[in-house]
This record gives C-alpha cells, structure tokens and sequence, in this order.
C-alpha cells in the first residue's frame, strides 16, 4: 500500500471519528511515518521471515499496520486515562468492547480501528507532534510512544519525508508558515482551521466546555457563599436543606445531593465528549423542577406566616 492510499482510504476517513483537533497535519505525516517504520504499509501481522509476505510468514506479536502488540501498546492505549478518553469513544462507535484480545486480533484487519489505537498512543505524549522540518523529533516521540525493540534510526529520515510529501500538495499556502519562519504547503481539511496566528490555534485546541463548566459552577458556589455571608441578606445556604423551624428536610437533602452527582456526571460526559442530548434535558428538567418545588415550598410558607399575622387573637 502506498502512503498516499493509506491516508486517503484509512488516516483520513478514521479521523473523521474523533474531534477536528486530532485532526492535524503533524498527526497524519507521524502515523504515515510510524505505519512505514514499523510495517512498511505491507504487513498486516509482524513477519518473522523477511522475504515472506505476511499470510505465508510466521507470525510475531504484533497486529497491524501500526504494529501493536497485545499486551504493549494495545494494554497501554486501554489503561493510560489520557488514551482512553480518545478511545473509548471510538470503540463504542466501532461496536468493540475495551477488551485488549478482542482489539489486538482486530487489528489485522479493521485498518480505521487500528489507525485509532495509534492515534490514541500519540495522545499520550506530553510535546506536541513536530512540523515537517523536524524529523529528529518525530524520531524521539515514535521511540517514546512505540518503544520498539530494534530502532533503526537510518530509515526514519526518509519514512518521515515521504510522509510529510503524502500529506501536503507541494504549493505553499498563502500566510501559512511552519514552526521554522518558512513557507509551508499543508493541504487545506474539512472542519480543520489553520491560521497564521499561534495563540489562535493554541486556543482552538483547548476544550472550552470541559474547562468553562467547572469554572462557572466554581464562580456560582463562590456567589453563594458570599451572600451566606452578607449580614444585609436573608439567604443562608443551610436553607437549602432545612424547614424553617431548622429542622433537616430529608427530600430536600436528596435533592441537592441528587443535583451535584448530575452535575458531576454532566461535566464528565462533557470531558469525555459523551454528553447526550436526552441526559442534558433530564438534567435541565431536574433544575428547573428542583426550583419549582422549592419555590412552591417557599410559596406556602409565605402564605402559612401571612395567615398566622392576620388571625385575631383568641
């Protein structure tokens, strides 16, 4: 298989299934790159003898164009928490379990869940993937990430180059430049935004409603706290959970303790890009119920004061 086929029938179509931000340039040249270091785009399985293919060779460990063995990088992919939620998600969509012998044998075959994996394994690395003028750092991040047993550093020159040709068309793109000052031709993707301006692009990578929803229920407690504080208020937080004599309300306990486990599970499902449209709503309804109860509550409670004022006295 040529580089230019294993982008355009495996990288790009798989890549599609996950966020447009693991969707870079830098992303497709490393997994082109690793699939020819490591199978030259030609060994479905590890071969153990060289002038074999790999349906006639005996079989080594590894599975797939990228090389994953079942209880290396597959077992690593699986358990590392930055993997998983890059993973996950795509096994759910696939209809794979988190099962390492049921993804390592599918590996030989099912190319977008194995052109996945790596990318999930490049997800754990701390730096970010080098731009094309960089291959002594794709070399360092691959052996980082793939830990092979027997690097061979001489081809890795010439595999990252000829990734980096697959991935771009040749013609600079007017303003775009790489990390070096130099003109730089990627080639335009769909939903991918590139920009001459790298504070733009550094925050079109960060994840704004996982990082915003713990921010503003933070900014939210904080208000809550300062008026329980204010003496010039009659709000206490311990209304929340007591009747008005002080005694404990043990529904109204439920409810608050109810709310922040949603509220937990809500900004988890954010996290990890799984937030449904039916869970949203159940928990939108359960806020606005929640309100209307208690203020159904407060209501009655306004009203029982009001006729004990205006009652004569016996």
């Amino acid at each position: 298989m040529t580089p230019a086929i294993l982008l355009d029938t495996i990288i790009d179509p798989a890549l599609r299934l996950v966020e447009s931000r693991y969707r870079t340039d830098e992303a497709r040249a490393m997994l082109i790159a690793v699939a020819l270091q490591e199978s030259k785009i030609t060994d479905r399985r590890q071969v153990l003898d060289a002038k074999k293919p790999w349906w006639e060779s005996r079989h080594g460990k590894a599975n797939g164009f990228w090389q994953f063995e079942r209880g290396g990088a597959v077992y690593g992919v699986l358990t590392n928490p930055a993997a998983q939620r890059f993973i996950v998600p795509v096994l759910l969509k696939l209809e794979y379990p988190a099962d390492s012998e049921i993804v390592h044998d599918a590996l030989i075959h099912n190319d977008v869940l194995a052109c996945l994996m790596a990318r999930a394994l490049l997800v754990t690395l701390p730096a970010p993937l080098p731009w094309r003028d960089d291959p002594a750092e794709g070399w360092r991040q691959y052996i980082e990430a793939w830990r092979p047993g027997q690097p061979d550093e001489n081809t890795w020159a010439a595999h990252y180059a000829t990734a980096w040709r697959a991935n771009c068309s040749g013609q600079a793109v007017s303003g775009l430049t790489n990390h070096s000052g130099r003109p730089a031709g990627p080639r335009p993707r769909p939903g991918v935004a590139v920009t001459a301006t790298p504070l733009i692009d550094t925050l079109a990578l960060v994840d704004w409603p996982a990082v915003l929803f713990p921010l503003l229920v933070a900014v939210a407690i904080a208000y809550m706290i300062r008026m329980d504080a204010d003496p010039n208020t009659k709000f206490k937080i311990v209304q929340f959970v007591t009747n008005p004599d002080g005694t404990g309300n043990s529904a109204s306990l439920a409810y608050c303790v109810a709310l922040l486990v949603m509220t937990w599970v809500f900004w988890a499902q954010v996290v990890w890009h799984e937030l449904s449209d039916g869970f949203a709503a159940i928990y939108a309804g359960t806020f606005v119920a929640g309100g209307v109860w208690r203020a159904s509550i407060s209501a009655k409670e306004r009203t029982a004061a009001l006729q004990q004022t205006v009652e004569p006295p016996l």
